[in-house]
């Protein structure tokens, strides 16, 4: 077995690759080089080291970045490899495609809401916001104080796409996933009407200043800042934000499905069963093949996972707190937040659309809505630049089906 392999992660920080990395190398030997990048950088940084002729072995992706690599033939098929068998059903269909298995569930599902500051709703009212006139309630009432309603680090285009499916949950009539089906299929439009309505409910949070000042030049951990600060009375953020705001001392804290911004609309949940996925690399020196596997089989195992929650690193405590692996449950002494969040995931109606979005679009849609609550372009315009996209996709061969079935 090969003494050293290379392990690329997007959703495990540097400090608990290298934590884990050192666990493992002190019970095989085998020495791990670790290479961790942000979520937003990730395909970039991994497609410099491939084609630079680095070595790459395991990889810990981004859920949504798994359709990607397994279109493009970059990484193995995971049926029978160490792991799989650990995982619950949910996290297993999240990454079969065709029938076969390509990547081996890591964290647990995660969902998206709106942290409420029980705080400053206690001091203005009351009651959490349900409805856009909520909002809008709310928010005049906290400007007036010099506060915000919304915290949030737009400088981060990363986390935008998640305001448009929330939004596009609602215009669709509760079918968001149909419709973006039939977008990427080119039997509809993101020009047409549900699209653009939501589009211009973001672009009303931006005019009528529901985000801190500056919220576009701001960072994701500068948003969470605002909000920790006690600048601002909701986050709209992950699951995965939980820990981060309890260890930030954050006692009186809430977590609500997406307020109601169409009239009679019901809020759909967006989620995954499995946040990030363990895979090895499809042109792995086969020398180092079974250390690969040893790895991803180290990391998996449910006496580890439940070591990594009482670890000193924050980011491995963070990384086991929720868990796909079947054996490994939610303590007894689970926070209400995190018992929250699996609530969300019992009543979740769909996945995040940019799971099934080719990158492109994603990227796209990005900058669009960067741009959109920059009040640069109209909602329309913002419509017209992910149809442009989006047509000359579909011109250049783009089959949304056969992503969907992994050939």
């Amino acid at each position: 077995m090969a003494k050293e392999i290379d392990f690329y992660a997007a959703v495990l920080k540097e400090e608990g690759c290298l934590e884990a990395a050192k666990r493992f190398e002190e019970e095989t030997g085998i020495k791990v080089n670790v290479h961790s990048y942000d979520s937003a950088d990730f395909v970039q940084a991994f497609m410099v080291a491939a084609n630079g002729g680095s070595p790459v072995d395991v990889m810990l992706l981004n859920g949504q970045d798994v359709r990607y690599f397994m279109k493009n033939g970059l990484i193995q098929e995971m049926d029978g490899k160490p792991g799989a068998d650990r995982v619950n059903e949910g996290a297993v269909d999240q990454y079969t495609y065709n029938g076969k298995l390509y990547a081996i569930g890591s964290k647990g599902g995660n969902s998206s809401g709106i942290y409420v500051n029980m705080d400053i709703i206690d001091q203005y009212g009351g009651k959490a916001p349900e409805t856009m006139e909520d909002l809008r309630d709310l928010n005049a009432k906290l400007k007036a104080d010099g506060l915000s309603l919304f915290a949030f680090g737009g400088g981060n285009k990363y986390m935008w796409p998640m305001w448009y499916f929330s939004c596009f949950g609602q215009t669709s009539d509760g079918k968001p996933i149909e419709r973006t089906e039939e977008i990427l299929t080119g039997k509809a439009k993101f020009t047409d009407t549900d699209s653009i309505e939501a589009f211009d409910v973001i672009r009303i949070f931006a005019e009528e200043e529901m985000f801190q000042p500056g919220f576009n030049g701001t960072d994701s951990d500068g948003g969470k800042a605002v909000f920790v600060n006690g600048q601002a009375a909701l986050f709209y953020g992950g699951t995965w934000e939980i820990t981060g705001f309890l260890e930030a001392g954050m006692e009186n804290l809430d977590l609500l499905p997406f307020p109601i911004i169409k009239k009679g609309a019901k809020s759909i949940q967006t989620g995954n069963a499995s946040d990030g996925a363990w895979t090895i690399y499809s042109k792995i020196d086969p020398a180092r093949q079974s250390a690969a596997e040893a790895f991803i089989d180290y990391m998996t195992t449910d006496e580890v996972i439940q070591s990594f929650r009482t670890s000193d690193c924050a980011d491995l405590r963070d990384y086991a707190r929720v868990s796909c692996n079947t054996n490994v449950l939610l303590p007894e002494d689970t926070d209400e937040l995190t018992k929250k969040q699996q609530e969300f995931l019992a009543t979740m109606t769909f996945t995040h659309p940019d799971w099934i979005y080719p990158p492109e679009i994603t990227t796209a849609l990005q900058d669009v809505l960067q741009s959109l609550t920059g009040l640069q372009i109209t909602s329309q315009e913002a419509a017209d630049e992910m149809q442009a996209v989006m047509d000359e996709l579909l011109e250049n061969g783009y089959d949304y089906n056969a992503v969907e079935q992994g050939k």
